[in-house]
């Protein structure tokens, strides 16, 4: 672990504001699905490997596997990796990293914009590379890395702890935001139903300690009014780490595994 932070390479991100739900072809996203696991207790680092998956719907949008840490002073951090990721960004075309962070309120203060950020990975990724995700504290700072483990490459950058120095567990799945410590596969569609795409496992890399909630929302209409997310399958309490336990929501299924993995997927 020590090797990999040592060659952490800041690189200067390039973003785009998230002012109206259009993709490339003008077509309105409005439908998100959401694959949870939350950890129950804190972290003061969060690092999965997963398996770099080229897949879409027929519509072209793809989805992002994503690492998030709630910060003790109630900053939201996430990184991932998308492929076609028309959330945002329009023609994000391929394999993209993904990120935002979120102040105690629930807004974007990174990117300083709004809306959701991007960088331009130090190399290419390729279907079927390994790729860690990760989130740690360094000094008075997080971390947000990801390593390409084919390439050896490094795309990272690192933003204010804001005197933060763990990553809380939730007890209740999620805090009054929405926002939790743990993992989420979150793909947008431009209507409901979707079903058909390829699972993919979240590989412990780091070791977690802690028990998990899972959760999952196959389909949440962004138009309605209020937007409220429901989460529609859950948990009752939480997966004890010896336990493999799947959740079935609909279309998504959602597995954890007694070594610490989860994987997600469509039935």
């Amino acid at each position: 672990m020590g090797n990999v932070k040592k060659a952490v390479a800041v690189v200067v991100g390039i973003y785009l504001v998230l002012s109206v739900l259009f993709i490339a072809q003008k077509q309105l996203v409005s439908w998100d699905q959401q694959q949870v696991m939350a950890f129950t207790q804190n972290q003061n680092e969060i690092a999965f490997n997963i398996t770099a998956l080229a897949q879409s719907d027929s519509n072209g949008n793809g989805p992002a596997y994503l690492v998030n840490g709630l910060s003790n002073t109630g900053y939201w951090y996430q990184i991932g990796i998308a492929y076609n990721w028309s959330w945002a960004y329009g023609n994000s075309k391929g394999f993209s990293l993904v990120y935002d962070i979120f102040n105690p309120k629930g807004q974007v203060v990174y990117p300083t914009g709004g809306g959701g950020g991007i960088l331009t990975f130090n190399g290419i990724v390729k279907p079927g590379d390994k790729i860690l995700l990760e989130l740690y504290f360094q000094g008075s700072n997080v971390t947000l890395l990801e390593k390409d483990w084919n390439t050896g490459n490094i795309t990272a950058f690192s933003y204010s702890a804001e005197n933060a120095t763990t990553f809380l567990g939730t007890g209740g799945r999620t805090d009054i935001n929405g926002t939790f410590t743990g993992l989420m596969t979150e793909w947008y569609h431009l209507g409901p139903g979707f079903k058909g795409g390829e699972p993919v496992v979240y590989a412990p890399y780091a070791k977690t300690n802690s028990t998990v909630w899972l959760f999952a929302d196959d389909n949440v209409n962004l138009m309605r009014s209020p937007f409220l997310p429901s989460f529609i399958a859950n948990t009752t309490a939480p997966v004890s780490q010896n336990q493999n336990y799947t959740l079935v929501s609909h279309n998504l299924t959602e597995q954890y595994r007694s070594d610490g993995s989860f994987v997600t997927g469509y039935r």
